[in-house]
């Protein structure tokens, strides 16, 4: 069990980090199992606490979901959340996503 924020934040850095291994072979399935877990280590002040991290989590299993052929769960990784937390140039990226999965 995680004890404190630092643990939790070590945490998602590994899952990132495995996400991204994973995704660089092609195995995104895996690789939105990993991220998805780094996502539910996160609570809502990391977006200003953590912003990189978030986002690189946030943004890279959007773009899993959408490498795997999951259109939908791609657009519904909250994207909108994204965009709206996203500085503007990190907003191109996700929108680059979210136009992607729109069939």
């Amino acid at each position: 069990m995680v004890v404190d924020r630092n643990e939790e934040v070590a945490g998602c850095e590994l899952e990132l980090r495995a996400g991204r291994k994973a995704k660089a072979s092609a195995a995104y399935a895996s690789a939105s199992v990993y991220l998805a877990a780094g996502m539910a280590l996160l609570d809502e002040h990391d977006w200003d606490t953590q912003y990189e991290l978030t986002f690189s989590l946030c943004l890279e299993r959007a773009e899993c979901e959408f490498l795997s052929g999951h259109f939908e769960k791609s657009r519904a990784t909250d994207c909108e959340v994204i965009v709206a937390r996203a500085s503007k140039v990190d907003q191109a990226a996700v929108y680059q996503v979210k136009v992607c999965s729109t069939p």
